[in-house]
């Protein structure tokens, strides 16, 4: 949108026609939209991240579930494992920086309820931000015992999962 510098029209108020504006000593300025596609660029790009890393979760899950303990997990998986961390991490930074201007989607009855959302997204993707970096390093240098170890991995991953989920069903 192009930006008409002033706009000639009575300053008694907005124009109707235009529907983002503001004023600026009594002109009426139609505003550019770029801070808001700029949001929405941000939250699609972190939903994207986010389902690459979702999809190398899935072979990682998938071969700890289907291998068995003695025989220990397939280098494949263990190179899943080492990218979707990151990705996981890198997704869930990019999707908490989107929160700057984030608005009540169309499907939500209240701002509350759309607040409350938000608040549970940013909650579980900070706990991501946190949980699978510990678990990396942690697995690492087994300096964590195994079952504490899956344990940490499941609730990242369920948490990941799910703020992205809640992330995806709000509008930016």
């Amino acid at each position: 949108m192009a930006v008409e510098w002033p706009l000639t029209r009575p300053l008694s108020g907005p124009p109707r026609d235009i529907p983002l504006i503001y004023s600026i000593r009594g002109m009426w300025v139609q505003a550019d939209r770029s801070d808001d596609a700029q949001v929405s660029s941000l939250r699609w790009t972190g939903l994207r991240l986010a389902v690459v890393a979702i999809a190398c979760w899935a072979v990682v899950v998938v071969a700890i579930i289907t291998t068995e303990p003695a025989e220990g997990v397939p280098i494949g998986a263990g190179f899943f494992y080492i990218v979707a961390v990151p990705l996981s991490v890198a997704a869930s930074l990019v999707l908490l920086s989107s929160l700057r201007t984030t608005a009540a989607g169309a499907g939500w009855p209240s701002r509350r309820k759309a607040k409350a959302t938000l608040s549970v997204a940013a909650a579980l993707a900070v706990g991501t931000v946190v949980i699978l970096p510990v678990l990396f390093v942690g697995g690492a240098t087994d300096s964590i015992p195994a079952n504490i170890l899956d344990v940490l991995l499941f609730s990242g991953l369920g948490a990941f999962v799910i703020s992205t989920l809640l992330f995806g069903l709000m509008r930016p």
